[in-house]
């Protein structure tokens, strides 16, 4: 392979993820099991875990980072060690992976992503780059077993049997369920079977009641039902209470409701429902980036304003626009249709085209410009003081987050 830049700063670590490694990745359109098995042989090459702390595993259709937050919060306020690992990160790489609240150290991050880095170079044909999931992943767990703590929360990523939180060697594992829905490009059954394939057989669950699960569950589980709620916060904290709840019980240690509710409150998950300020502007930025997940959004925002927002919306071109677009109609006075990552060349991740996005909006009846500079997206629509709702992805909130 050719000669690579030394990778001894945070800058140099998040361009080589960000950027540089999902560029050169896309090209090798690895499948879900060759992923796996790569993430597999790229553990394997590491030194061995120093511990096999219990895992929490997330999985579900929506929910999943939120509930991990909460269970990590829950976990801490109970005297608990953690390590949080989610996906995607918003803001700051160094999301992936936090210890007791606090993300990883830059310094003692940068060793281990150029440790993890190289040595998936080494396993990696001459002319292509590593592959960004189970990189980003093998930087995870290998920091996660460097710490001494009593829980480590990880979100599953790809989904599927060849989930790579599957590859997590650990003492004993819960898996999480929070709600399974139908998407974009997956029917209702076929997310039920995507989830059960995560969390495999003979596992303890604990698991949001819903019709399409309880008749689905594989035999010889354990399953826990969490009680629904009146919305999806509802629903993200009774998971969350429940998932606490049940590890209170198997390990042995005093489980207080009131202590998790009161750490809820105080839980900070980047990207969803955050409101910031611009001059005179309230920016509420919620990282919603399907039908589904802007439903839930538009229903939560319509409870709180009684006014329809401005709102800077941007979404991902493997993601029904239509459907997108007719959630949010109804909290939408006026769509500021832009784009992200247009600045970067080629990327894995790209956005619809801003002028598509304003003429679909048209069609559907809803008042709508392109401006395909995020930035300047949010200053046209903030330039009234009115307050301005950003979503549709969290790669727009990580583009728009340096305004601030």
């Amino acid at each position: 392979m050719k000669t690579h830049t030394r990778l001894n700063t945070i800058e140099k670590i998040s361009q080589f993820l960000n950027i540089d490694l999902p560029t050169s990745s896309a090209k090798a359109a690895r499948s879900r099991r060759d992923v796996f098995y790569f993430g597999k042989e790229l553990l394997e090459m590491l030194p061995p875990p120093k511990n096999k702390a219990p895992v929490v595993q997330v999985a579900g259709t929506n929910g999943k980072g939120t509930v991990c937050y909460l269970i990590d919060a829950m976990l801490r306020a109970h005297d608990k060690r953690t390590v949080l690992s989610v996906s995607p990160h918003v803001y700051e790489v160094r999301e992936r992976l936090q210890v007791n609240g606090q993300l990883y150290p830059e310094r003692a991050y940068v060793a281990l992503c150029d440790e993890v880095i190289s040595a998936a170079r080494i396993l990696t044909p001459a002319g292509q780059a590593p592959d960004y999931f189970a990189v980003q992943f093998a930087i995870s767990a290998r920091g996660s077993v460097e710490q001494r703590v009593d829980y480590r929360i990880f979100e599953a990523g790809i989904g599927g049997s060849h989930d790579l939180s599957n590859l997590l060697e650990c003492d004993k594992k819960v898996s999480v369920v929070t709600q399974i829905n139908e998407t974009e490009t997956r029917s209702l059954k076929d997310e039920v079977n995507s989830t059960l394939r995560v969390i495999g057989e003979g596992t303890e669950i604990v698991a949001l009641k819903q019709e399409c699960l309880e008749n689905a569950a594989p035999k010889g589980t354990h399953v826990t039902w969490a009680n629904p709620g009146d919305d999806y916060p509802a629903d993200n904290l009774s998971i969350a209470l429940s998932a606490c709840a049940h590890l209170a019980q198997r390990d042995g240690w005093q489980f207080s409701e009131n202590t998790a509710l009161n750490a809820a409150e105080l839980v900070y998950v980047p990207g969803r429902y955050e409101k910031r300020r611009l001059k005179k502007s309230t920016i509420l930025m919620d990282g919603a980036h399907d039908a589904t997940g802007l439903t839930a959004l538009t229903s939560r925002v319509a409870k709180d304003y009684k006014t329809k927002l401005p709102v800077v919306f941007a979404l991902g071109n493997g993601k029904h626009l239509r459907n997108s677009l007719l959630a949010i109609k109804p909290i939408c006075e006026t769509l500021y249709a832009t784009e992200f990552f247009n600045n970067r060349g080629y990327h894995t991740r790209q956005s619809y085209d801003s002028v598509e996005v304003a003429r679909t909006a048209k069609e559907l009846g809803i008042d709508a410009v392109a401006v395909n500079s995020p930035e300047r997206a949010l200053r046209e629509a903030a330039k009234s003081d009115d307050d301005v709702l950003v979503t549709g992805s969290f790669y727009l909130l990580s583009e728009i987050d340096p305004m601030f």
